[in-house]
């Protein structure tokens, strides 16, 4: 029987879990970081767009008061369903599930956007673009280690969602000297840049999958 390593929460992972189960993997669920959600005030000025490039940012944008007609710029699927199902109408689905292709698109907006971001991020609309005002909506702490079953199984695969999820995932076996336990591991990452980061952090064996 293979193994996977998902680098996120159970809760968070439900049809992963039964993707892979149905394929019999044993698979373990290890989150990189914890997610501490943020007081954000209602936006009463007018915007044209609202980005949200992580669904750990959803909350805060449902609870902003932003008109459900407003156009939202959006990076994955998973999150742009949660939008629909919080009735927002008018969604834009970023074409390469990356924030550099969502830029392309918002390069074409010249009215005032809110972007909806965490304390890390891996692409700074704000720095890119003028016309985008940053709303910090929730921040990460990162987990020194792994817990104690995380050791019982050599890990087939590890799935990676983000770049910060990638450099995380390599400074904690690094500083736990846990590299050469993943030499065998194929990395599926969910973008062509998370991909490309791992690439550049010395992973080997990777490949790119589609949104789960």
């Amino acid at each position: 029987m293979k193994s996977a390593l998902i680098t996120r929460t159970k809760n968070s992972s439900a049809e992963i879990i039964k993707f892979l189960e149905n394929r019999r993997f044993q698979v373990f669920c290890e989150p990189l970081f914890t997610v501490e959600k943020l007081s954000v005030e209602k936006i009463s000025t007018p915007i044209s767009a609202a980005i949200i490039t992580s669904s750990n940012a959803c909350l805060a944008l449902e609870n902003s008061g932003i008109a459900k007609e407003t156009k939202i710029f959006t990076v994955g699927e998973k999150t742009a369903e949660r939008l629909k199902q919080s009735g927002f109408q008018n969604i834009v689905l970023s074409p390469k599930n990356s924030a550099d292709s969502l830029f392309d698109l918002l390069t074409r907006e010249s009215g005032p956007i809110v972007y909806f971001r965490g304390s890390v991020i891996s692409f700074d609309f704000a720095k890119k673009l003028e016309n985008v005002r940053e709303i910090h909506s929730y921040k990460t702490c990162e987990i020194e280690n792994f817990s104690t079953d995380f050791r019982k199984i050599p890990y087939d695969q590890v799935l990676i969602f983000s770049k910060n999820s990638c450099e995380i995932f390599y400074k904690i076996i690094t500083r736990n000297n846990l590299l050469e336990y993943f030499t065998n591991s194929q990395i599926l990452c969910l973008s062509q840049q998370i991909l490309e980061r791992a690439r550049d952090l010395g992973f080997k064996k990777l490949s790119k999958i589609e949104q789960f």
